[in-house]
């Protein structure tokens, strides 16, 4: 009697178990460090206008669409060719393994670019000699297992973008104008330090500045007033609303800072105003050029990608 030989229950590339390991791996080496970078920088979004439907996308692109095409690639690859598509979860295994373990040592060995690859191609070949070669390839599985929960997190983390066009607010905040109102003007000049301005009497340089020692002389000048934060978003933020700057961060938008200069006014004054990272005045107010939605999310892809790439690079490169 001729046995056939029994394939499962030793080391080996089984379509399932390839699948779910580039399911898992895409999880951790590429979606869960893009959505770490958009909830560490909330004003990444909100200077590109995406809305919440921007971020649906990108979830369903990177933890279930590009493991699928991923997957259907390989499973191709073995109908042609059973040896191809071997090669062609290797390659994408040891892809990702890379990827992760840039992210793992550029900051331990990134001073020296020969080391740091040499380093992380090792690695990468290593671990992915384990996980298809070896009886720990039943990782793969609680890896996908475990990359179904990045998304979930990262939808139920990430900040309201928007508003609702407008805030209702009372008198309590809108307060009752007197008499006529002055007009209202505010520039925010950025990276000008103040001892740019000065001579060495501690006045304004009316020649290098002619204009804005004319508006000093006929203002009246804090001259040791400063700002709260470090960075201009933070800053900005905090005079526009007059609370300091939360340590966690949070996006300059009406659903984050509800109360600030343009819902107080919005009643009383029409506005001109220019946001680059910030969404404060109500959009039914101020009425921000748009990107076209389709446009919006191939452009945060791009972004994304030069992101990604600073991420898993040294420094110094």
């Amino acid at each position: 009697m001729q046995e056939t030989p029994r394939q499962h229950g030793r080391p080996g590339l089984q379509n399932a178990a390839c699948f779910a390991l580039l399911f898992g791996l895409a999880g951790f080496a590429l979606a869960q460090t893009i959505y770490n970078l958009i909830l560490g920088t909330p004003e990444f979004l909100v200077a590109r206008q995406n809305t919440r439907a921007d971020l649906w996308l990108l979830v369903a692109t990177l933890s279930f669409l590009l493991p699928a095409v991923l997957a259907l690639t390989v499973a191709v690859a073995k109908r042609l060719s059973p040896p191809l598509g071997k090669a062609c979860c290797v390659v994408l295994v040891f892809a990702f393994c890379s990827l992760f373990m840039a992210q793992l040592l550029r900051d331990s060995l990134g001073h020296s670019i020969l080391t740091f690859s040499a380093a992380a191609l090792a690695l990468a070949a290593f671990s992915t000699w384990l996980l298809l070669f070896t009886r720990f390839r039943a990782l793969g599985t609680a890896l996908a297992v475990l990359a179904l929960v990045f998304p979930v997190l990262f939808m139920l983390k990430v900040p309201e973008l928007g508003d609702s066009g407008g805030l209702a607010l009372d008198d309590t905040y809108a307060g009752t104008p007197r008499g006529e109102l002055a007009p209202v003007v505010m520039v925010l000049v950025d990276e000008l330090p103040l001892a740019t301005l000065l001579m060495e009497n501690g006045e304004i340089d009316s020649q290098l500045f002619p204009h804005i020692h004319e508006l000093q002389q006929t203002s009246t000048w804090y001259r040791n007033t400063t700002t709260v934060a470090d960075g201009t978003l933070e800053a900005v933020s905090a005079i526009l609303t007059g609370r300091y700057p939360k340590l966690e961060a949070v996006p300059a938008t009406i659903a984050s800072l509800p109360i600030n200069l343009f819902t107080l006014l919005s009643p009383h004054y029409e506005f001109n105003v220019v946001e680059s990272l910030s969404r404060l005045c109500p959009s039914t107010r101020c009425m921000a050029d748009t990107m076209p939605s389709g446009l919006r999310f191939p452009a945060l892809l791009l972004d994304l990608s030069a992101l990604l790439l600073h991420r898993v690079s040294p420094d110094s490169y």
